[in-house]
């Protein structure tokens, strides 16, 4: 008896018998469907561009209908954890792990809690400025001293458009905390595509690379506080352009897109 216990729990930890008939009852299918195919390739070590299996194997895999392995792979499509790549040798590929994948589903609820593009800004600075202090504060002091190295030049230089996210990206990644860098980037991610998109801001090139070198010594020299008001003022003074750019759009609500 007790053997027959320990095969059957055996069994359930085989990938294919995860999927429970308690769990399908407390879930939809394909919601846990989508949950085991990301537990699987989580498991694996795929990577972004990695192909899956074929639709046939993963239905074996997970002893589910072709209808529910349809829908659960619909269901990571729409966060952008899985691409499907049409026409021949197309397919399934694991997507991107990718703040802007949530951008929808997070203007929806700004849109109908009220939230304003005024909001969004005034949130934006205050997140800006803490992933600076965070990045300042990164013990692996080669990696930051390394990742700042190219913005410390010279101060009269434009920075060019393309670069000047790729600063705050920068920093975002040296913060240090996976979970504080995701969330404190959300509002830099749509003040990009709402805001910063729509406004002409090469005139701002150089004192952006001016802001962008002074940030970037004090969080190579990991002076946490400096970085914070430096970021933080850096980050009003373009939110003070945006305003003068566009007065109306600040009152209007965050649009869902």
């Amino acid at each position: 008896m007790a053997a027959g216990k320990t095969a059957r729990r055996t069994a359930a930890r085989k990938p294919g018998a995860r999927v429970t008939n308690e769990r399908r009852r407390l879930m939809k299918v394909s919601d846990v469907i989508a949950s085991e195919i990301v537990h699987d390739f989580v498991k694996r070590g795929l990577k972004s561009g990695d192909r899956l299996p074929l639709e046939t194997e993963m239905m074996a895999q997970f002893r589910v209908s072709r209808s529910s392995m349809r829908e659960g792979l619909r269901l990571l499509e729409a966060q952008g954890v899985v691409r499907t790549r049409p026409g021949c040798g197309g397919g399934s590929v694991i997507g991107s792990v990718d703040v802007g994948n949530l951008r929808p589903s997070l203007t929806l609820h700004m849109h109908l809690v009220g939230a304003t593009y005024g909001d969004l800004l005034e949130g934006w600075v205050q997140t800006e400025a803490m992933l600076a202090e965070l990045a300042a504060s990164n013990p692996n002091r080669a990696q930051v001293k390394r990742a700042m190295a190219p913005f410390l030049t010279d101060k009269r230089k434009s920075t060019p458009r393309e670069k000047q996210w790729e600063f705050h990206h920068i920093i975002n990644t040296l913060a240090n905390n996976r979970v504080l860098a995701f969330v404190l980037l959300m509002p830099a991610e749509i003040v990009r595509e709402h805001i910063s998109s729509a406004v002409a801001r090469e005139t701002m090139g150089r004192h952006i690379a001016h802001s962008h070198a002074d940030i970037a010594r004090a969080v190579a020299e990991g002076n946490a506080r400096k970085a914070y008001t430096l970021m933080h003022d850096h980050v009003e003074h373009l939110v003070a352009y945006y305003r003068r750019q566009d007065p109306g759009k600040l009152r209007r609500k965050i649009e869902w897109r």
